[in-house]
């Protein structure tokens, strides 16, 4: 015989049972819902993460650069340590020297190989030795300086922390190693991934990219009719006149940067900029600096 006392504990039990598994359903619910909840914040937050990454290195790909041509010799010699130091002060994103080879091979920063318009003597680079060069003295707006070593001038330039494109410039009957050695001087010092190299010549530059994939080698072109696609040159550098203009205006037959110099004007400077020049190489960079940070921030460049 059930009594009453028998039944009300079982529909107790009964009706806990129900709440029981309510409760576990509910609670599978709420989980569930609490782990898409989950899901989709940490997708949303990593999707987020990656756009954010992206659109930083687009940035930085479009972002004009400013190359200090020679540094910045207003009060200083240039090509030397001083216009080198001078220049670091406006942080140009690189200082661009020229490398000339001496006679015995070693490796100096100047533009000229004859030295009648820096030094007022007739002699060439190409001609002298080492210690000759090094007993030369510059004279430049009213300044005085001496020319440093290719080695000197890399050592400054991580000093300062400033990035240099070094042009490479060839006058003849350079040794075989000379492009060799540049590259070499650079990978010892652990900048070829961070410095450019540059040249007239374009089987200097195809010799670079030989030598040392990870430097970024470029031709500067002073004609129309080049291989602007070839796969040995990164960048390319030409001169303001039809030929930068011409490129510039399509400019989607290439991805690789393109480079304008000498562009000192600043109504040229942003002109440059706005028709789309991965950057200038200047006379001027305290202003280019200024011009191309304004241009940025107003939205006129990306």
């Amino acid at each position: 015989m059930i009594d009453g006392y028998t039944v009300l504990i079982n529909c107790s039990n009964v009706m806990l049972g129900k709440v029981i598994v309510l409760s576990k359903f509910k609670n599978r619910k709420h989980l569930k819902l609490i782990v898409f909840i989950s899901v989709f914040v940490v997708l949303a937050i990593s999707l987020t993460g990656i756009w954010l990454v992206l659109k930083n290195k687009d940035a930085a790909n479009n972002h004009p650069v400013v190359m200090a041509h020679r540094g910045y010799f207003v009060n200083a010699v240039e090509n030397t340590l001083g216009s080198l130091e001078a220049a670091a002060v406006f942080k140009p994103d690189y200082v661009e020297l020229d490398v000339v080879e001496s006679a015995d091979g070693e490796l100096f920063v100047i533009h000229d190989n004859n030295l009648k318009r820096i030094a007022l003597i007739d002699k060439n680079i190409r001609e002298m030795s080492t210690d000759e060069i090094k007993a030369v003295v510059l004279k430049q707006n009213g300044q005085e300086s001496h020319i440093s070593t290719l080695s000197e001038f890399v050592d400054k330039a991580i000093e300062l922390n400033q990035n240099l494109n070094v042009e490479i410039k060839i006058y003849g009957n350079e040794s075989a190693d000379y492009v060799g050695n540049i590259v070499s001087l650079l990978q010892a010092k652990q900048v070829d991934k961070k410095y450019l190299i540059q040249s007239l010549d374009w089987d200097t530059v195809l010799k670079v990219n030989e030598l040392a994939p990870e430097i970024s080698a470029g031709f500067i072109a002073m004609k129309k009719d080049f291989d602007i696609n070839n796969a040995g040159i990164d960048f390319i550098s030409i001169p303001a006149y039809d030929v930068a203009k011409d490129l510039l205006s399509h400019a989607d037959v290439t991805n690789k940067p393109i480079y304008v110099w000498t562009i000192d004007a600043e109504e040229e400077i942003e002109t440059v900029f706005s028709e789309g020049a991965s950057g200038v190489i200047t006379n001027k960079c305290n202003d280019a600096v200024k011009i191309r940070d304004t241009l940025e921030k107003t939205g006129l460049i990306l």
